[in-house]
C-alpha cells in the first residue's frame, strides 16, 4: 500500500482577504512500511499535508494517489481509505468523547460490528501497550485523567482498530516522560513488528531520526530538503548555520 502526493497546493479561504497558501507544489511517495517523518514549525503546513493523506481535506490542486486510487475522483469511498488509516491530530485527548475509557477505545471495532468478545481482547491488548491497567481504567471517565493519560487512550482508540498506515501529528509535545516513552514504544513496535506505515508529523527532529526511513522537512508549504535522516543531519551540520533554515528543534 503506497501513497503518492504529486504538485499538491492548498489555499485556506481562497478569495477572501485571510486567504492563506499553506501547500505549494508538494511532491512525494510512501511505500508500504516506511516510517516517514515530516518536520516543520507552526505554519510549515506539515498539518495540512497530513490530513490529505486519507481524503480529510480535498487538494485545491494536484492528486493524492492512495493505494493506486486518486482521492480526487469521482464516486471514491473514502470511508474505506479512512478505514486503513489511523489518525491522530494534535491534541488528541480533543478526540475523546465516551463515558468510559473502554468505550472511548472500543467505538471504532464496534462500529465495524465485532462481538464483544473481540472488542474486549483489542481493548485489553492496547491497553497493556500503552501502559494502562484495564482493570484499573476501563471503567473510568476519559475526562477524570490526567493529559498523559488521556493522550495513550486517544492512541489507543486510533491503533485499536489494526490500521495499516499511521498519521500523528506531534503525538507526544507537552506530554510527562513516562508518557512519552509508553507512546513512542507503541509506534516503533507498529512499525517493526506489524509493519505498519508510520507517518509522523513533528517540529522536533530528535524524536524520530533513530527511526525514520525518509525525513521531508517543510517551510512556508514547500518542501525545502528530503532524504534519510543521516543526510539529514549532516546537510544541518555542514550547511547551515542558522537552526531556523532547518525547522528542526
Amino acid at each position: 500500500m503506497s501513497i503518492e502526493i504529486k504538485n499538491l497546493d492548498y489555499i485556506y479561504r481562497k478569495g477572501t482577504p485571510f486567504e492563506f497558501h499553506a501547500l505549494r507544489s508538494i511532491s512525494l511517495k510512501i511505500n508500504n512500511g516506511e516510517f516517514i517523518g515530516v518536520i516543520g514549525d507552526e505554519g510549515s503546513g506539515k498539518s495540512t499535508l497530513i490530513q490529505h493523506i486519507n481524503g480529510l481535506l480535498k487538494p485545491g490542486s494536484g492528486d493524492v494517489i492512495f493505494d493506486g486510487i486518486n482521492l480526487n475522483g469521482k464516486g471514491v469511498d473514502l470511508r474505506n481509505i479512512r478505514l486503513k488509516t489511523g489518525f491522530l491530530f494534535q491534541n488528541p485527548e480533543h478526540q475523546l468523547f465516551a463515558d468510559t475509557v473502554y468505550d472511548d477505545i472500543a467505538f471504532a471495532v464496534r462500529q465495524l460490528g465485532h462481538d464483544e468478545d473481540d472488542i474486549e481482547n483489542r481493548v485489553m491488548r492496547v491497553m497493556d501497550a500503552i501502559g494502562l491497567d484495564f482493570v484499573m481504567y476501563k471503567d473510568r471517565s476519559p475526562f477524570g485523567l490526567s493529559s498523559g493519560e488521556q493522550r495513550r487512550v486517544a492512541i489507543a482508540g486510533v491503533i485499536v482498530n489494526n490500521p495499516s498506515i499511521l498519521v500523528l501529528d506531534d503525538p507526544i509535545a507537552g506530554l510527562d516522560s513516562f508518557s512519552k516513552e509508553k507512546i513512542s514504544t507503541e509506534i516503533l513496535r507498529l512499525h517493526r513488528d506489524s509493519k505498519v506505515t508510520i507517518i509522523y508529523a513533528t517540529h522536533n527532529i530528535d524524536e524520530i531520526y533513530r527511526w525514520a526511513d525518509t525525513i521531508y522537512i517543510l517551510k512556508n508549504g514547500r518542501i525545502t530538503l528530503s532524504g534519510p535522516p543521516g543526510e539529514i543531519l549532516s546537510c544541518r551540520e555542514i550547511n547551515y548555520t542558522n537552526q531556523d533554515e532547518l525547522v528542526a528543534i
